[in-house]
């Protein structure tokens, strides 16, 4: 490696160090806002370094060891966690960095590959370091719990073993069709055998994704746009369970925030279009391996990267995580640089290009300096009116609110305040501004509850309908609906609906249900 790049090495270790451990409390997601600043400013960092980068060197295989020993160490923080070294996060057993295993087993999936070039090279205490490295990534999967995690390790151990990778590719090397018919085979029994590991989930992972395809079908061309997913899908929940009242699904469905399915929010939230413009990037990276003359262990380990990536998206939500787009990213450009295409520039142009690289870096990093000192002022004032200080935290909501107006999050949490504050018709507002940008069951009690306040007891009630057709099996949509009939002077339809509450199934048994009952058997 060139001396000149030895820091563009470190600053993608720095990169992918931030992205994998990089957590504050700061932010209201402690574990994901962390990583993706950290992300952007040292990319930007990187950028930079990578204008003056002098020739490639042997960049790739030093951005894989990185890769490797950051997932195994992270591996390692997890199997910690799980023997009780370390806590979990959020409550939950073994999360790694993270702020649930699903983060844990993307990253550990995409960082898998990344051992091949020392297990399958020459150097006897190198491959053994790296076979032990493995090991610590398949037990860290694999006690996180993560299906999709197992199902992406799966496709590439039978990638690994029966397609073929070799130096020189010829027609002779070329698959039979009996190799993908094992791999289909054992990829079905392999997911059938997950399915039943934890049916009632993947069967709410059923409901989630019919209620998505409906979704797509209404705006099959262009989708709903970004974030469309979160600002329409419990609608869609909602009316599907409203015309099927005695779904087997009620008891599963919850409040959700995505599809499990990166693909399938690719299509509601961009359509056929979207679609297209990713059957035409996997197309490009397909035709620059096919167009490697001499293929490496290297290649094969960017390619079978991307693999991990792809099977795990089918089944859960691993963009979410800066690691997975700095892994893939670079995985891909290096496939396609090893394509050797050509692209003949006058040294004007790449001057110019450079020029536009470190300003609009330099424009993106003070962008998202701005944008993480309004959050952490948000959090601050979140965890001042926790303390009781409500009204010395408004003022401080009222001046964020025309930066983070975009917010979702943002505007669901300042309404809530100001219902807590006993300003109804001000949360409505923002409760509104909402509504536009995230359908929630949360949301709709919030609205519902302002307008009960404000004594609008048909508004209400449509309100309390809503969230309760929305997530069936909760019993505090229908409670809070007994309540406004006992309000109103209704008190005939609150014994009726009583009743009702009194047969209802319960899914999870609590003190607090355990009281709703209690109470609704006083009244009927």
């Amino acid at each position: 490696m060139k001396h000149r790049n030895i820091p563009v090495v470190c600053c993608f270790a720095a990169l992918c160090f931030g992205s994998l451990f990089a957590t504050g409390g700061n932010f209201a997601n402690a574990y994901v806002t962390e990583k993706w600043y950290w992300t952007v400013f040292v990319g930007v960092a990187l950028a930079i370094c990578g204008c003056f980068m002098r020739g490639r060197g042997r960049l790739f295989p030093a951005a894989l060891v990185v890769m490797a020993a950051l997932s195994t160490a992270q591996g390692g923080y997890g199997l910690l966690q799980y023997f009780g070294v370390f806590q979990g996060n959020n409550g939950m057993l073994m999360t790694g960095s993270f702020d649930n295993p699903a983060g844990l087993a993307a990253c550990l999936c995409v960082g898998f590959p990344c051992l091949y070039p020392p297990v399958f090279g020459r150097q006897k205490r190198t491959k053994q370091t790296a076979t032990v490295a493995m090991g610590v990534m398949l037990v860290a999967i694999a006690l996180s719990g993560s299906r999709a995690g197992l199902m992406s390790l799966t496709a590439v151990g039978l990638a690994t073993l029966l397609l073929p990778f070799d130096a020189k590719p010829s027609a002779k090397s070329a698959p039979k069709i009996w190799k993908y018919a094992a791999i289909a085979l054992l990829t079905v029994i392999v997911a059938i055998g997950l399915y039943l590991m934890k049916k009632s989930s993947a069967d709410g992972r059923l409901l989630i994704w019919r209620c998505s395809w409906d979704m797509f079908c209404e705006k099959p061309l262009t989708g709903y746009g970004a974030g469309g997913f979160h600002a329409n899908y419990m609608h869609f929940q909602a009316r599907y369970f409203e015309t099927h009242p005695d779904s087997p699904y009620a008891m599963l469905a919850d409040n959700v925030s995505f599809p499990f399915n990166e693909y399938l929010q690719l299509a509601v939230n961009y359509g056929l279009l979207g679609i297209a413009c990713l059957i035409v990037v996997i197309w490009l990276i397909i035709k620059s391996y096919t167009r490697i003359k001499e293929r490496s262990v290297y290649d094969r380990s960017a390619l079978l990267c991307l693999l991990a990536t792809a099977v795990f998206a089918f089944f859960s939500y691993p963009l979410a995580y800066p690691f997975v787009w700095i892994a893939g990213l670079t995985c891909a450009a290096y496939i396609i640089v090893r394509a050797n295409y050509r692209i003949s520039l006058p040294k004007s142009a790449f001057l110019a290009m450079k020029i536009g690289v470190v300003a609009i870096g330099v424009g993106v990093a003070v962008i998202a300096f701005g944008r993480m000192r309004t959050e952490t002022e948000w959090y601050a004032a979140a965890r001042m009116s926790l303390k009781g200080d409500t009204d010395k935290a408004l003022p401080t909501y009222a001046r964020l609110h025309k930066s983070l107006r975009n917010n979702e999050l943002f505007l669901y949490n300042y309404a809530s305040e100001l219902n807590v504050a006993g300003r109804y018709d001000e949360s409505l507002v923002i409760a509104a501004e909402c509504e536009q940008r995230l359908a929630d069951y949360d949301l709709e009690l919030l609205i519902a509850d302002d307008y009960l306040r404000l004594q609008r007891y048909d508004e209400a009630e449509s309100r309390y309908r809503k969230a309760a057709a929305m997530c069936p099996v909760r019993f505090m949509p229908l409670y809070r609906l007994v309540k406004l009939y006992q309000a109103a002077g209704r008190d005939a339809e609150a014994r009726s609906l009583a009743a009702i509450i009194l047969q209802k199934k319960v899914k999870v048994p609590s003190p607090e249900i355990t009281a709703i009952l209690m109470e609704m058997r006083g009244i009927f």
